[in-house]
């Protein structure tokens, strides 16, 4: 809510209902009414007890982007990517907590990415910077360039999402952990879906040279990626 300017549960609601998708507004609107008898138990079993801590890891997250210059990993994907940065706007991260279980959840709506913290348990921040968020600025950046919109954007749902996802992994898992440590990923599995991971491992050398070179997409990637 902080992320869009929303101060209140019903202003918040009225953000989201501006947005186009796919949800009927009769559901969204049902779904708000949900939400509004949920939020005190939310915010009395978990937001609240974990608050501090959430902030505690944000402010790690931030001394590391900090120290690693990672706006020049931001600047070096717009330019892969052909977009001007002045054309990307502010990005915002919105952190949330994740008590229990082992899985990162993050999602992206425009300039906007949510990411989920795991709190009780110890978390690679390095990993969470890279594999998680720049993956996700990725897909913010990918969306506003020309050059994947006329090359990439097939009509086949399946070979659409292993571009945007095998780009974003192969970035974010791949490059940017590599510029953040100096180091190759120390996971095996770079996504949980094993043809996301399969296609980011296999474009990865090639795009680490271009992204390394602030080289943009060319023909001859373009034709790679097809063929692949």
């Amino acid at each position: 809510m902080e992320s869009i300017k929303s101060k209140t549960l019903n202003e918040f609601k009225m953000n989201i209902l501006k947005y186009k998708t796919s949800i009927k507004k009769s559901t969204m609107k049902k779904y708000f009414s949900y939400l509004k008898k949920l939020m005190p138990l939310y915010e009395n079993l978990i937001w609240n007890k974990d608050y501090n801590k959430l902030v505690k890891m944000k402010n790690k997250i931030k001394n590391l982007m900090k120290k690693t210059n990672y706006d020049d990993l931001i600047r070096q994907t717009a330019i892969f990517y052909g977009v001007q940065i002045d054309k990307i706007g502010i990005i915002n991260i919105a952190f949330y907590p994740i008590p229990y279980g082992n899985n990162i959840k993050a999602y992206r709506i425009k300039n906007l990415e949510t990411i989920g913290i795991l709190i009780s348990k110890k978390q690679n921040i390095i990993w969470l910077t890279s594999a998680t968020i720049l993956h996700e600025i990725s897909h913010t950046i990918y969306f506003k360039s020309k050059i994947v919109n006329k090359n990439f954007n097939f009509k086949n749902k399946k070979r659409k999402l292993l571009v945007i996802e095998g780009f974003a992994t192969a970035i974010g898992a791949g490059w940017g952990y590599n510029r953040l440590t100096s180091k190759n990923s120390i996971y095996k599995q770079w996504y949980n879906n094993k043809d996301y991971d399969k296609v980011a491992k296999k474009i990865y050398p090639k795009l680490k040279i271009y992204l390394d070179n602030n080289r943009t997409i060319d023909s001859d990637l373009i034709k790679y990626i097809k063929k692949l």
